[in-house]
């Protein structure tokens, strides 16, 4: 066979050779490949043997770990084991970049073949401790550098562990990654691939099933998916997130599926996992899913969406979604939301269900187990409606709406492992409504089966205007406040609780406080307080229920101090009930007659009660104590028999206190009492007997009484009666038509009898027997016989008396030395005699008639005696009122006509009453009456009067004459009655024909008072007829002198006075006004004829006033006509001086002005009055007399003007003033004074008023100024007026006198709103700036809060204070209880303070100084004894900063501390902290200079009682000298030191001295060291003293041709000097001193020739002339 390779056939000459020769060059090639391919074969066979052994050696290994460092450039140590079987290597260090470097601590790794063959570290299987990633790049700001991460050789992972990965950047928190987990790993270069991986980031995330790929570079794009798990989310019941995620590491976008209790949700989100906190954005979708919290209440939230957005540790929520659920409505939701710490909190949740719509917030808690706290917002929904059906009992327990806030707080496991739940429900209306509930455990089941567990609930309660209606069986509910206390387990109740109840059901409003206890049938009540409108009640009781084989039983046990049953019901005859009650009884059911009914058996024991019966009973007090029983049968609602008895004692008004035992039976309506035993402080008393209501009320008694005391029943008649009483009667009751008809129908006695027998011993009657024998009806008693005979002598009377018509009575009585005394208080007598009288009183016609009195005796003392007879036959009318308003419209003869008529007789025969001094008699008849006075002693007739009382009256109607004449003289001396007294009056005339004839009358009377007033003298002269007379009428008192003459007649038809008043005078001790001219005067009566009347009217003529020496006119300008039914006056001022109303001014007023202007006040009846007045005052002066001042200070004006006028809407009243420096203002208001309350209306401005006007009223102000304006309007009342609008002071510059005040631009608005101002202003002190706000409130009481606000306000008081202060403050004031409260900080930055140094200009009285006489103010302890103090509470901390300087005793001694005072009332402020010197300084004291040490001052008590510690020191001479000064301000203890061996005196000498004296004691005695001392301390002072004169000798010097003389003192203790200096001239100086303490003196001349010398020549104990030179380097 051929192929295309063949080579043709060729002659078979052909060479061997040659075709050997070729073939070999054919085939050579191929074999030596084949031979080469062996040879390779077995050499790597060779090498692959080597490498394998090599790999399994250690040698080996450690040969080819240092081929792939020097071929990949990673550094690391080996450790142990070989490439075949896996390697430890430690300290692997990888320099990817300059900035970045891998570090590995320790790894267990094998590697795979790429390591040797592909440059490339691949790691088949790796375990890897740590690995650290290091950028050591400068921070750039972000909170991850995201660096190139590209790896000089690539990494495979097959397999990896990596416990952690550490990525550290400078000067930020390293990253940790830890538990890393990946297979399939490749980094080349900086892509890093992920086959599959997990990881977990801190303790926030957990990446599981992760693969993907990331670029490590630039913000590290990804392409990812895994599961992840949050741990936020761990306990919210949902499932790990389904993830996939692409973009960056920076910027992650994925999409999320997941599993929330079982239900699907979805959606997508964008996280920064490596910024701070791990920031992202999520959303997520539902159809329907089960939230897992509250299973039985089977919440679904369906169709909704969240959104999540913040920080892994703050995920921000939103949701929207539709709810349905058991209990909670079910409606749309929508709300926000935060998960953090394991709790979510709901900051909003808007609810809109069928009930209403509702706003939510709360927080749901997981961390350990579930809890809820959840707050509703609710306007005007629905709770009732929202409560489930399984619930409807609850529903009128519950609120109908929700206008408010409702508070949840649900614990699935309280502290105790129970559910607990607390509830506040705040309603806008007022309630609210606090509740804890919680379930308890249930009790371990016993071993019976039977035995059922009931878990008990616990609820505590409270709550504030509760108010429910109809609540079932309840009705309705008011509480204000309240607390319960209710435990319920099954059946069984225990409720402990307070309320305050307004209404429920048919309890009485009050407080209760309640324990009761409910088990089966038995109720328990062991607590009951009840104290309000009805009283108090307190108790404890027991309710067993009915059942069928046993009663209802009861009992109780009660007390109270005070039940007002009235209160309850007012149909209650029963004011009010105390004591105690211990009762029990039951109740069995009966009946009669086929109706059904109750028997009420009861028994009580123990009961001390006290009732007080209301006014329809005489407001009686019924105590009641003891036992008794009772059986009651009530049948149809209605009493039908009882039988009861009562044992014990009864208190009571009408009742005397004793023993009481009654025996009683019957029905309503007659009522048999068996026995009626009493026994006690009134006596005693046996009776029985019947009262019988069945038609009228009867009565028959009969009893037996020993020593019984009627003062009990009649309190001012008391007696002691012992005897026999017999009574019966009937009171017979109107009909029963009658009495419902006529409310007024009334019944009437019917008859009576009453015996009595015995002994009568009473305070107002004499002891003796007494015997009573009457019988008779309503309408006529028959007295049978009435005889006492006893202590009091003896009195026989008897006789009727008949009320048949009229009142008729026919008595005679025998008295043989009767007393009246016994039966009138204060009237001692003895009389004997007989007295017979009969007479009848009826409508038309009156006859008394004493037939005989013949009675003598002695009555308190004095000799009495009666004799005579009188009879009398009247017709007076039975309208005597009536009567007498008609005889006031007739004339003077038809009314003595008529007066005369009424009188049929009258005959005195000889009636003479003579009683000690005084006597009375009485002669005649109608026409010719005689009588005469003479009563020396009025206090012998009443203890109410005093004086005397002479004269006589004789009224005569001679023959011819209409009207009788009346003569009088009568004087009064020391007169005194109730309102009245008179020193000394008279009264005398002549009333000829009653006034129709001339007639003389005088009145005078001296040191009269009466009605409150008092008078010197009033006189007054009547001369001449009714008709046409004259009266000089003048009346005086210490302010005013009256006077005027009237001139006119009285016309008595016309009941009208027509005349003339002239010659009028008003006299008073500031002004006299004089009446210029004679006015006319009509004055007529009130006048009633017929139907038709008339008022009173005045009618005077336009006349004038003038001041005496003035020219002022008060002038009546038009004719007054003036009656009750209408008038007007019009009146004009004419330059009137103010001084004539100084008296009904103030006392400190002083008021200096002109008045002009008119009034005009008009009226009508049925309308209201009108006016129109304007007056007006120019160019003058108002001031102000303060204490102890002489002069007022006085306020000019230049206009003031009132105008009033009527409008419609009431009274216009305006005001306006013009001070004339620029202030103007005005107040219009209109006030209708004819409506209730009076409302006023109206506007108030003020404009530009300066404050300096004021600057007089308050001395102690240096500086006052500021302008001041107000606009507003006002409203309210007139007794409570109201102004709404603005004050502002503007510029204003306030400083004190004594204080180191100085405000400048102050400027302050305050905003007035009816009862209340706002305050806010601004103002400056020196540089710095401060502020005031605050409020003024007067509704109630007057309260000012206040906050002062300062930064470097400067106080200064030159030259002792300079200072910037920091105040932060706030102050309340209530001036109406003398309060005030002051807290706060202030701070100050910086101060000077100088003390008081003479050096100083000596400062003269300025003009507006005040010098205070201390004599005014007081004792202080006296003041403040009449005086309630202010009480005055403070908290105040003050702060010394950095800058404070004392500059005194020739040093700057800085000062530094902090101060905290306080003060709680009217006690004593205190104070607590440092105030000390900051730093060591040098002070000059009394001519030395020493270092002070240290200087501190300590509060800690009363401010005025600080700590001391000071210490200053010397050094003298290489030696330390000090003072140090401890204790407190009151007895601060003084030592003296130092380190030289001193003695105390020595030591002080030297400090004081300046040198150290090492005399011994004995050398220097006691006396000379204090003759030294006093010696230095003088020259100190003469040196601080002296150089104050300055000023002063300046003066002087210039007097006497001196410039600059001056007086100072030099030299220490006995050297000190006085020195006088002084320039003649310019260049001519003397000096001349004068020793203090020795006796040299020295003179000293000084000429200066030039600029630099000078001759000086001096004369002492040595005489010297120099010349000096000076000169200066």
């Amino acid at each position: 066979m051929l192929t295309k390779n063949t080579p043709p056939n060729k002659p078979s000459d052909e060479d061997p050779a040659q075709r050997d020769a070729r073939a070999v060059r054919r085939w050579f090639p191929l074999s030596f490949l084949l031979k080469l391919t062996v040879l390779i074969l077995i050499v790597l066979a060779i090498m692959f043997a080597i490498f394998l052994y090599a790999v399994g050696t250690e040698s080996g290994t450690k040969f080819i770990l240092e081929k792939i460092s020097a071929e990949t450039g990673v550094k690391f140590k080996y450790g142990r084991g070989n490439l075949r079987d896996g390697i430890w290597v430690s300290d692997i260090d990888i320099n990817a970049t300059e900035d970045l470097e891998i570090l590995v601590d320790k790894a267990y790794v094998k590697i795979g073949w790429r390591a040797v063959f592909a440059k490339e570290v691949h790691l088949r299987d790796a375990d890897i401790q740590t690995i650290e990633i290091i950028n050591n790049k400068p921070p750039t700001g972000e909170p991850f550098d995201y660096r190139t991460l590209s790896l000089p050789v690539n990494l495979r992972f097959d397999q990896a562990k990596i416990k952690t990965i550490i990525y550290k950047q400078v000067t930020k928190d390293p990253i940790v990654v830890h538990d890393i987990e990946a297979r399939d790993l490749t980094w080349v270069g900086s892509v890093v691939n992920v086959g599959r991986g997990k990881l977990q980031y801190a303790d926030i995330v957990k990446v599981s099933a992760l693969k993907g790929q990331a670029d490590l570079q630039g913000d590290y794009p990804l392409d990812l998916s895994g599961i992840v798990e949050v741990s936020a989310l761990e306990k919210a019941y949902i499932d790990p997130l389904n993830i996939t995620a692409t973009g960056t590491l920076k910027r992650t976008v994925g999409k999320v599926r997941s599993r929330y209790n079982d239900s699907d949700v979805s959606g997508d989100f964008v996280v920064q996992g490596l910024d701070e906190g791990s920031p992202f954005q999520a959303k997520l979708k539902w159809d329907d899913i089960l939230i897992p919290y509250a299973d039985s209440q089977n919440i679904h939230l369906k169709s909704g969406m969240a959104t999540a957005s913040g920080v892994i540790s703050e995920i921000r929520l939103r949701i929207n979604t539709e709810l349905t659920a058991k209990d909670i409505p079910s409606g749309h939701y929508q709300g926000r939301g935060i998960i953090a710490n394991s709790q979510l909190r709901v900051d909003r949740l808007d609810a809109q269900v069928p009930a209403g719509n509702l706003t939510l917030q709360g927080i749901l808690d997981w961390k350990e187990s579930f809890d809820a706290v959840v707050r509703a917002t609710g306007s005007n929904f629905d709770i009732r409606q929202a409560i489930p059906a399984e619930y409807a009992d609850f529903k009128p327990y519950a609120p109908q709406k929700l206008n408010g806030r409702l508070s949840v707080r649900y614990q699935h496991k309280n502290k105790n492992g129970n559910l607990e739940m607390d509830a506040d429900l705040r309603q806008r209306d007022g309630e609210h409504l606090n509740a804890n509930i919680v379930r308890g455990k249930t009790p371990a089941r016993g071993r019976s089966a039977n035995s059922k567990q009931v878990t008990p609930w616990y609820i505590d309660a409270k709550w504030q205007n509760l108010v429910r209606r109809n609540l079932p069986n309840i009705g309705n509910v008011d509480s204000p406040s309240g607390q319960a206390n209710v435990i319920i387990r099954g059946s069984n109740l225990s409720v402990d609780g307070k309320a305050v109840i307004n209404e429920l059901n048919a309890a009485p409003k009050g407080n209760y406080d309640v324990r009761v206890r409910k088990a089966g049938d038995v109720i328990n009540i062991n607590r009951l307080n009840y104290k309000g409108i009805v009283g108090d009640l307190s108790g404890t009781g027991q309710i067993q229920l009915a059942s069928k084989k046993r009663p209802l039983t009861w009992q109780i046990d009660a007390r109270t101090n005070g039940l007002l049953p009235k209160k309850y019901r007012s149909d209650l005859p029963l004011e009010r009930l105390t004591g105690h009650i211990n009762a029990r009884g039951r109740m069995l059911n009966i009946s009669k007659n086929r109706v059904k009914g109750q028997r009420h058996i009861i028994s009580f024991t123990n009961t001390d009660l006290k009732a007080n019966l209301d006014a329809s009973q005489d407001s009686r007090a019924i105590g009641i104590t003891g036992s008794g029983d009772a059986s009651v049968d009530i049948i149809g609602g209605e009493l039908s028999v009882f039988d009861a008895r009562f044992d014990g004692h009864i208190d009571t008004a009408d009742v005397p206190k004793g023993s009481l035992s009654i025996d009683a039976a019957g029905t309503p309506k007659l009522i048999r009492i068996r026995k009626l035993n009493y026994n006690g402080e009134a006596g005693a008393v046996k009776a029985n007997g019947v009262i019988d209501l069945r038609q009228n009320i009867g009565w028959t008694v009969d009893g037996r009484f020993d020593k019984f005391n009627l003062g009990y029943f009649l309190p001012n008649n008391a007696a002691i009666i012992t005897g026999d009483l017999k009574t019966s009667g009937v009171w017979q009751t109107p009909p029963k038509n009658q009495a419902n008809t006529n409310s007024n129908a009334k019944g009437k006695l019917k008859n009576f009898a009453v015996k009595f027998d015995g002994v009568l011993d009473a305070e107002q009657l004499p002891a003796g027997k007494l015997s009573i024998d009457a019988s008779g009806d309503a309408q006529l008693i028959r007295i049978k016989r009435f005889r006492h005979v006893g202590a009091a002598g003896s009195i026989d009377a008897n006789g009727t008396v008949d009320v048949r018509k009229g009142i008729a009575w026919d008595v005679k009585a025998v008295m043989n030395r009767f007393n009246l005394g016994y039966f009138f208080k204060d009237i001692p007598s003895t009389i004997t005699g007989t007295i017979d009288t009969d007479g009848r009183w009826g409508d038309n016609q009156q006859i008394v008639n004493i037939k005989q009195v013949n009675l003598s005796g002695v009555l308190k003392g004095q000799p009495l005696s009666a004799k005579g007879s009188l009879a009398a036959k009247l017709r007076l009318p039975k309208d005597l009122g009536s009567y007498f308003k008609r005889l006031q419209a007739q004339d003077a003869q038809a009314q003595y006509q008529q007066v005369n008529a009424l009188i049929d007789s009258l005959n005195a025969n000889n009636l003479v009453l003579r009683w000690g001094d005084n006597y009375l008699t009485a002669n005649g008849n109608a026409k010719q009456l005689q009588a005469k006075i003479n009563i020396t002693s009025l206090d012998q007739l009443s203890d109410k009067l005093a004086g005397k009382v002479t004269g006589g009256a004789t009224l005569s109607q001679p023959a011819g004459q209409a009207l009788p004449t009346i003569y009088i003289d009568l004087v009064g001396e020391r007169l005194a009655l109730p309102g009245f007294i008179l020193r000394q009056g008279r009264i005398r005339g002549k009333l000829v024909n009653l006034f129709n004839s001339p007639s003389q009358l005088i009145v005078s009377a001296e040191g009269l008072d009466v009605a409150g007033q008092s008078f010197k003298k009033v006189n007054a002269t009547f001369n001449g007829t009714e008709q046409a007379h004259v009266v000089n009428l003048d009346v005086a008192n210490d302010e005013l002198d009256i006077s005027a003459k009237l001139k006119g007649g009285f016309n008595r038809d016309k009941l009208s006075w027509s005349g003339v008043i002239g010659k009028g005078r008003v006299k008073s001790k500031y002004a006299t006004l004089n009446q210029l001219q004679p006015a006319q005067l009509i004055v007529n009566l009130p006048k009633k004829q017929g139907n038709q009347s008339t008022d009173l009217k005045v009618q005077l003529a336009a006349h004038c006033w003038q001041a005496a020496d003035q020219t002022g006119k008060l002038c009546l300008r038009e004719n007054l006509i003036a009656s009750p039914a209408s008038g007007q006056v019009n009146l004009a001022v004419q330059n009137l001086d103010t001084s004539l109303f100084a008296v009904f001014l103030p006392k400190d007023i002083d008021w200096h002005g002109k008045i002009n202007g008119k009034a005009i006040v008009g009226w009508q009846r049925g309308r209201p009055p009108t006016i129109n007045t304007t007056l007006y005052s120019d160019n003058g002066k108002i001031g102000l007399i303060q204490d102890g001042d002489s002069q007022p200070v006085t306020l000019p004006y230049k206009r003031v003007s009132v105008i009033a006028l009527s409008v419609p809407e009431g009274i216009k009243l305006r005001t306006d003033i013009n001070t004339g420096r620029g202030a103007r203002g005005y107040a219009e208001v209109i006030v209708d004074p004819y409506k209730t309350p009076k409302p006023i209306s109206g506007a108030l401005v003020l404009n530009e008023l300066n404050l300096a006007v004021f600057k007089p009223f308050f001395p102690g102000m240096r500086v006052l100024e500021g302008n001041i304006t107000m606009a507003g309007g006002l409203g309210g009342t007139l007794d409570k007026p109201q102004f709404y609008g603005d004050v502002k002071l503007a510029d204003g510059r306030i400083a004190m006198l004594d204080l180191p005040i100085n405000l400048r631009k102050v400027n302050v608005d305050a905003k007035i709103r009816g009862t209340q101002a706002n305050i806010d202003g601004t103002f400056n002190s020196g540089t710095g700036t401060g502020k005031l706000t605050g409020t003024v409130n007067w509704q109630q009481k007057l309260q000012a809060k206040l906050s002062i606000i300062g930064e470097r306000l400067v106080l200064t008081q030159p030259p002792l204070l300079l200072a910037e202060i920091n105040p932060d403050i706030d102050i309340i004031v209530r001036p109406g209880d003398r309060y005030v409260n002051i807290t706060g900080a202030v701070s100050v930055p910086s101060a000077t303070i100088r003390p008081p140094e003479a050096s100083e200009d000596i400062i003269t009285q300025t003009e507006d100084a005040v010098v205070l006489d201390r004599r005014l103010i007081g004792n202080i302890d006296e003041v403040l004894a009449i005086s309630k103090p202010w009480s005055i509470n403070a908290d105040i901390g003050i702060d010394l900063g950095d800058d404070i300087n004392f500059r005194g005793f020739g040093a700057v001694i800085p000062l530094a501390g902090a101060i905290n005072v306080t003060q709680n009332g009217t006690g004593v402020m205190r104070a607590k902290g440092v105030v000390q010197v900051s730093r060591r300084t040098n002070v000059n004291i009394f001519g030395q200079s020493l270092e002070l040490n240290y200087g501190q001052v300590r509060f800690n008590g009363d401010v005025m009682k600080p700590n001391l510690s000071i210490e200053a020191v010397k050094t003298i001479s290489g030696k330390t000298v000090g003072v140090r000064v401890k204790g407190n301000t009151e007895n601060p203890n003084i030592i003296v030191f130092n380190n030289a061996g001193l003695t105390q005196q020595q030591a002080m000498n030297a400090l004081i001295t300046g040198r150290i004296n090492n005399k011994s004691a004995t050398q220097i005695s006691e006396q000379g060291f204090k003759s030294q001392v006093t010696n230095n301390l003088a020259a100190a002072g003469l040196s601080f003293g002296l150089s104050g004169t300055r000023n002063l000798t300046n003066q002087i010097g210039q007097a006497f041709g001196f410039q600059s003389l001056t007086v100072d003192a030099s030299g220490s203790s006995d050297d000190t000097n006085v020195n006088v200096t002084g320039y003649v001239t310019p260049d001519l100086y003397i000096r001349y001193g004068v020793g203090v303490f020795n006796a040299q003196n020295s003179l000293s001349i000084r000429y200066q020739l030039t600029r630099r010398i000078y001759v000086e020549a001096t004369s002492a104990a040595e005489n010297a002339v120099d010349v000096v030179y000076s000169w200066q380097f």
